[in-house]
């Protein structure tokens, strides 16, 4: 029976392009882009299409694309960075852009724009929980509540098509993927390389993609109507991209996404798509499980079973980044069991590895699903805990506190720990956040330990 399936997001991409070849621009096209314009043109931090750093660099997949048209044309972008994506479609709607590199024929503006060509493809999935087994048609979502992402293309073709699910809009993907780990909506409906960066890289593991709509998303660039000459040169750069580049584009960007399956699932997706999964299992499954080995023994520490040192820095760096990009609260806890010494030296370390196990199964039971912990080192751990705040978390630390305290451990053993909890303050690196917790930490030791210091 089979009990995985392996989908691989490079099978779903609709490639465009068939040979490399240097595209020839009209006498007109040429003497329009010899003015050297600039368009500006505003994106969104969008996982794995795009990524917009802190200091405003636009890297990603769409990226790519643009530098290849820059390459190859000498046409200049200037980015104006957003927040949201109806931030972006605002100031297009404005006349502050001249395009928005990613649109489809459902989307609709007040400003009227040109499109260009397609130039890569993908699916709406469907997300729901795991308990879910799969869904077959975009009409099974008919009377459910389902998220989607506020003035996006998924929300328009729900709109359109069926008008019997309640919509609920959220900001972006992983606000989505939250309200239906927390049971707020039903399913949730998106691109499906944006759904696989999250599923993957955010933590929703309680979570799956169950099925696909009908729609593809195919990506164009939506211009302003004063640069027709930009559409054309645009579609010429387009098709003299081969497919040997548009695959290198997308293997930059798209990881693989697993889902616990049945055969079910197989037939839903179809047997086309089953013997191209066969075909790419077979050149990839070897280097798929070593590079899963490795992920594990760097991201798993094989005692405790959460988180390493070394993911916890990962995730840090990912936290920091969206709390200062959005303004959003984020607060750390590190915690130490009090004594353990003593418990290796009465019992022996054998016990002392069990006591760890049981403290890491307490933790993983008490914090949320939103956030994340670790094995900090030796006996510490630390929990991050997003779109948090300092009264927040002091109350998940007491939770913790009070869960350790209550637990019977081997040999009867009532064991406690002493808490620190800090909270980032907007402008700081996460070194200096993390050197505040661990003083807290340390002030919760020296005033009598089993304490929260904040």
């Amino acid at each position: 029976m089979l009990k995985k399936l392996i989908l691989l997001s490079l099978l779903l991409i609709t490639l465009q392009a068939e040979n490399s070849e240097v595209p020839v621009f009209t006498a007109q096209e040429q003497a329009w882009l010899d003015e050297s314009p600039t368009l500006r043109f505003s994106e969104v931090d969008w996982r794995p299409l795009t990524f917009i750093s802190d200091d405003d660099e636009f890297s990603g997949m769409i990226a790519d694309y643009m530098r290849l048209i820059t390459d190859r044309s000498g046409l200049a972008f200037e980015l104006v960075p957003s927040v949201q994506w109806s931030e972006a479609l605002d100031k297009y709607d404005a006349d502050e852009i001249d395009l928005l590199p990613a649109i489809s024929d459902l989307d609709k503006m007040d400003r009227p724009f040109l499109m260009t060509d397609s130039y890569v493809s993908f699916p709406f999935v469907i997300v729901a929980d795991k308990g879910v087994t799969f869904i077959s048609e975009t009409s099974e979502l008919n009377g459910s509540r389902v998220a989607v992402g506020k003035g996006y293309t998924s929300q328009h073709f729900l709109q359109q098509h069926y008008p019997e699910i309640t919509l609920v809009e959220v900001n972006d993907v992983d606000a989505g993927l939250k309200i239906l780990e927390r049971g707020k909506v039903d399913f949730f409906v998106g691109h499906l390389a944006t759904v696989i960066y999250a599923l993957e890289h955010n933590g929703h593991s309680s979570l799956k993609i169950a099925g696909k709509t009908e729609f593809s998303f195919k990506h164009r660039i939506g211009i302003d109507p004063q640069f027709p000459h930009a559409v054309t040169v645009i579609n010429k750069v387009f098709k003299s991209i081969s497919d040997k580049e548009h695959n290198s584009i997308s293997e930059g960007w798209i990881t693989t996404y697993r889902a616990e399956s049945d055969y079910s699932l197989l037939w839903g997706l179809g047997l086309p798509l089953l013997i191209i999964f066969s075909f790419f299992a077979y050149r990839h499954n070897a280097l798929h499980r070593y590079n899963m080995m490795l992920k594990k023994i760097s991201e798993v520490d094989k005692l405790t079973q959460m988180y390493t040192r070394l993911k916890i820095d990962n995730l840090l760096d990912e936290e920091h980044y969206k709390s200062n990009r959005y303004k959003a609260p984020l607060s750390v806890i590190l915690f130490d069991i009090d004594d353990f010494k003593s418990v290796n030296d009465m019992h022996g370390h054998q016990v002392g590895d069990q006591v760890l196990q049981e403290f890491a199964k307490i933790t993983d039971q008490t914090i949320r699903k939103s956030d994340s912990a670790g094995r900090w080192g030796g006996e510490e751990f630390l929990v991050i805990s997003p779109h948090t705040n300092k009264d927040e978390a002091y109350i998940l630390a007491e939770h913790l506190r009070e869960a350790i305290e209550a637990h019977s451990f081997l040999h009867n053993q009532q064991i406690t720990a002493s808490f620190g909890v800090a909270t980032y303050i907007e402008g700081e690196e996460i070194t200096t956040l993390i050197g505040r917790v661990d003083k807290a930490l340390y002030a919760a030791k020296r005033n009598g330990k089993n304490i929260i210091i904040s």
